[in-house]
């Protein structure tokens, strides 16, 4: 039923993508198809107020995702149409609550940054130079292990012909293979030319959660003033009421 209901989605975004004059390339196979993380992915971008890379009429456009377990973050670069490339940033992040407590808030905080046009040409070259649209989806890398815990990269590269989404759980537990160390270094190369650790470490000072994460096992959680926390809490109990008033209307 899995690989059924695989194919069933599969076909039902190539529909879509054809109806708009492109191939569509989302692995199904028997291990699990990634349309569920496809999905998953779409519907966060919709959160954060992000475009439908598959939609874009660029010549060009790369999205990467990383799914982290505390701070998570997606890069995108595409051409525009004056023949330069444009670069931006999305760092993210949702508020933690103890679900034995209190019922979760499910808040997500986000903050774009945009690069200059300069940044966004160094990582098209990178890109294309390293040719890193051309390492196959996890699943069809003999060798290539998944787990529980750890983080993933997914990327989505489109131009007008064509869309593909190709998903990566922690490179740097695949010990040798070949398509690991390359990721690797690409993910290491780009994230030097947009200055990420600079701008990952200036993110927490500006979330306005007590307790945070994006879904892994390790949560972050300031230690703060009671008059601050109580603060909080009583943001966290307004918010909750207002989304009940809404769902009630």
């Amino acid at each position: 039923m899995k690989t059924i209901a695989g194919t069933l989605l599969i076909i039902i975004f190539t529909i879509q993508a054809f109806a708009q004059g492109k191939n569509i390339d989302i692995p199904v196979n028997q291990r699990g198809d990634t349309t569920f993380l496809y999905k998953w992915n779409q519907d966060l971008a919709k959160e954060l107020g992000l475009a439908n890379v598959a939609n874009s009429q660029s010549d060009f456009y790369f999205r990467m995702w990383y799914h982290g377990q505390v701070l998570s973050h997606v890069i995108d670069i595409r051409s525009t149409n004056d023949s330069t490339y444009k670069a931006m940033m999305t760092l993210y992040t949702k508020e933690f609550i103890d679900n034995t407590k209190k019922e979760p808030t499910e808040r997500i905080y986000s903050k774009k940054v945009e690069l200059n046009s300069v940044v966004g040409a160094r990582a098209h070259e990178l890109i294309v130079s390293q040719k890193i649209n051309s390492i196959p989806s996890e699943d069809l890398i003999s060798g290539w292990s998944r787990g529980l815990d750890g983080d993933t990269y997914t990327i989505e590269f489109a131009d007008k012909n064509k869309y593909s989404f190709k998903s990566y759980w922690t490179p740097t537990v695949q010990d040798s293979l070949k398509e690991a160390i390359r990721l690797i270094g690409f993910i290491k190369d780009l994230n030097r030319i947009v200055e990420m650790e600079q701008r990952l470490s200036a993110f927490p000072s500006e979330i306005p959660f007590e307790c945070y994460n994006t879904g892994g096992p390790a949560t972050a959680c300031k230690v703060l003033p009671r008059k601050q926390h109580q603060k909080l809490k009583k943001e966290r109990e307004n918010y909750r009421q207002q989304l009940n008033h809404a769902n009630r209307h």
